[in-house]
């Protein structure tokens, strides 16, 4: 789809075959973050003097003022080394190589980290308040990582520590109870995960997964279809919405001990690549994306098999 020019080919004509992106042909992407109906990405010039910084970030689509790829500083200094870009489905966050994060878009559910909601499209703007612990006064915090998912978005601390923020309402956020109604409004740390250092996180649609120091992983929140990767027994989850049959969990959960080495949430699955190489994947699984079988829904990790080479 390219109604929003996500594409960035300059039309909002759909594409059924990869094409190159032309407006980058001078910049080597190293990595890149597709939202809703936008496209992020972080790109270092083929030719560069010094002068110029070697992570830059441009974006394209829905909200992001162009049809092709614009360089953005944002709420950050020009040539501010850009470490990583996350997108949801209405919002973006951008991390600089120093540790700051900001966010733009829309904030009806308060993705955006600012302590407050707000209605129509928001200008790009640093967090500076994280909430370690409820009764203190919330804190400026390094950040080494961070992911957005649907209407929520979670950050590493360079301590190993996790803060999340926006809609909480399927538990996503991680918190036992949330501080605004079903959000919360800004960066609140994860005290289920207390003492446990986190190297990698990933928000879904309604859920979210870590990877510890260790290769443990962890998932918390919306599970209506296999996207926590516990099964479809009901009795295992630790709250229930108005009384309903809803898969959900408002903490974290240990779903894989060990072997982790990275995970990606889809909107509604889950892939993780381990240590020895191996790609497990579980969730909504109606074209394939989470496991080998042809099942609509795969309730535990299983094996990706397709992507191993035969030797």
């Amino acid at each position: 789809a390219n109604d929003f020019g996500q594409l960035g080919d300059g039309t909002e004509e759909s594409a059924k075959e990869p094409k190159k992106v032309n407006a980058l042909a001078t910049e080597f992407v190293k990595s890149v973050s597709c939202g809703a109906h936008c496209t992020a990405a972080i790109a270092e010039p083929r030719e560069n003097d010094g002068t110029i910084s070697r992570s830059r970030l441009w974006v394209w689509g829905q909200n992001q003022g162009s049809d092709y790829p614009r360089l953005y500083w944002g709420a950050f200094a020009p040539n501010t080394v850009i470490r990583q870009v996350s997108c949801g489905a209405v919002h973006v966050v951008a991390l600089s190589d120093d540790g700051l994060l900001q966010a733009w878009g829309y904030n009806e559910y308060g993705q955006l980290g600012r302590g407050c909601t707000s209605e129509g499209l928001q200008g790009a703007r640093v967090l500076n308040a994280y909430a370690r612990f409820l009764d203190d006064t919330p804190e400026l915090v390094k950040i080494v990582r961070v992911s957005c998912g649907e209407y929520h978005a979670a950050a590493i601390s360079e301590n190993g520590e996790v803060y999340t923020w926006g809609l909480g309402s399927l538990g996503q956020l991680g918190h036992r109870s949330l501080q605004s109604g079903d959000k919360e409004l800004i960066p609140r740390r994860v005290v289920a995960l207390e003492g446990i250092v986190i190297r990698d996180v990933s928000c879904g649609g309604v859920h979210s997964c870590a990877v510890t120091e260790g290769g443990a992983l962890y998932c918390w929140g919306g599970g209506h279809v296999g996207q926590l990767g516990l099964g479809p027994q009901n009795g295992f989850f630790s709250c229930a919405l108005n009384g309903s049959d809803m898969l959900l969990r408002n903490i974290p959960v240990l779903v894989i001990p060990s072997g982790v080495r990275l995970v990606t949430c889809g909107h509604s699955h889950t892939l993780i690549s381990m240590k020895d190489g191996r790609i497990y994947g579980w969730g909504y699984n109606s074209y394939g994306q989470a496991a080998n079988e042809k099942s609509t829904y795969a309730w535990y990790p299983s094996p990706v098999d397709w992507c191993v080479l035969e030797r």
